[in-house]
């Protein structure tokens, strides 16, 4: 399965910018959910996020977590081309 590249690439001039193109950059190498508590973002970081997942094909799910992993909100990141397993884990 070829990963897919980051489609557009900005100059990250802000720490906020440059943390959510990590997050992209992670996600596009993922064969699989890319996952964050939500409570780590700011409101800058979130609509950045949606902005940079739409013109990367990234779709983005907000999900309530009780688990081992994490207990509280976390934002999920999926490449499109990975949804329909996606879907089935929901």
């Amino acid at each position: 399965m070829q990963i897919p590249k980051l489609k557009k690439v900005r100059e990250a001039k802000t720490n906020e910018e440059k943390n959510v193109e990590e997050m992209i950059k992670d996600a596009l190498k993922m064969p699989c959910i890319f996952s964050k508590p939500i409570e780590l973002l700011t409101i800058r970081e979130i609509d950045l996020l949606a902005e940079y997942a739409k013109e990367n094909d990234i779709f983005l799910s907000i999900k309530a977590e009780h688990s081992n992993f994490h207990q509280g909100t976390l934002i999920q990141l999926v490449r499109k081309d990975m949804l329909d397993k996606f879907i089935k884990y929901m």
